[in-house]
């Protein structure tokens, strides 16, 4: 069985059509997972899709067979094109960047227990594939680097 927090293989190393980022390789069943009942079926048939991570492009999903899926297409926020309080950095147990601030490592510590656990579903929730871990961390990380900037 494979764990969710694991990446599927390599895919093809064309760049982004849209900024020409390289992308990491993402799943299948995750592309197919997060598009909307609106894509046509034909773009989701592609084996290998690469994950677009560029903050201002509109793609998020893309192939060498020149697939591509914007944000339209998909039926979650992309916390790495959206950077507003209300959006998923952990979308298999709901940890917005605004409920982080509240809970900070406690949410760390029930994350990655859940992980631990294997009651995690990141390689199809995840719109990037990966472990939301890794997320939440940089995102505490960063916002104590904030306040200690901000400190006199």
């Amino acid at each position: 069985m494979e764990m969710c927090c694991e990446v599927d293989g390599a895919a093809g190393r064309a760049g982004c059509p849209s900024c020409g980022q390289q992308g990491r390789p993402v799943s299948r069943a995750t592309v197919g997972a997060l598009a909307r009942l609106e894509v046509e079926a034909s773009l989701l048939a592609t084996k290998h899709y690469r994950f677009c991570e560029t903050p201002t492009c509109s793609v998020v999903y893309f192939a060498p067979e020149g697939v591509r899926l914007e944000r339209d297409d998909v039926c979650v926020a992309v916390h790495q094109k959206d950077n507003g309080p209300g959006v998923p950095l952990c979308y298999c147990f709901g940890y917005t960047r605004a409920r982080l601030v509240g809970e900070g490592e406690g949410a760390i510590a029930f994350v990655g227990g859940e992980v631990k656990a294997r009651r995690c579903a990141c390689d199809v929730k995840n719109p990037s594939g990966r472990c939301c871990l890794g997320d939440l961390r940089r995102f505490l990380r960063a916002m104590e680097v904030d306040q200690s900037e901000e400190a006199p």
